[in-house]
């Protein structure tokens, strides 16, 4: 079974530790632990710290995987383009550009980019 770290993560928030490190102190593990939980390493931590984390958080420990054959959704036009053109990328470009889609998910403001982009307008339309 898979760690869904996407899961871990928001269920960190939802308890309260709005800092990676608040949980690592709190759980007796490195920020760097709570990084690699959060990315889905399986191996970031045995099975005991996995327990603890799953108390700390309020679930069972199974909640912290993924299911098994979770069913594809399918991509829009937009999301098609833009995996196409991510698959075009050299691989240290991809990790910059998943690390700012990352950025910009937890706040829009955090890149400060043109508020236009957030109101549906593009560019490329001539919207």
């Amino acid at each position: 079974m898979l760690l869904d770290g996407q899961k871990i993560r928001t269920l960190r928030k939802s308890a309260g530790y709005d800092r990676q490190q608040d949980l690592a102190d709190s759980l007796g593990v490195s920020r760097q632990t709570i990084i690699r939980l959060e990315k889905g390493e399986s191996k970031a931590c045995g099975l005991s710290t996995l327990r603890r984390l799953a108390g700390l958080l309020g679930v069972k420990r199974d909640t912290l995987y993924r299911e098994e054959d979770p069913v594809p959704q399918p991509c829009n036009p937009q999301e098609q383009e833009l995996l196409e053109a991510f698959r075009k990328l050299p691989t240290k470009h991809r990790a910059y550009l998943l690390l700012q889609a990352m950025a910009l998910a937890d706040d829009p403001n955090s890149l400060n980019l043109p508020k236009a982009l957030f109101q549906g307008k593009s560019s490329k339309d001539g919207k």
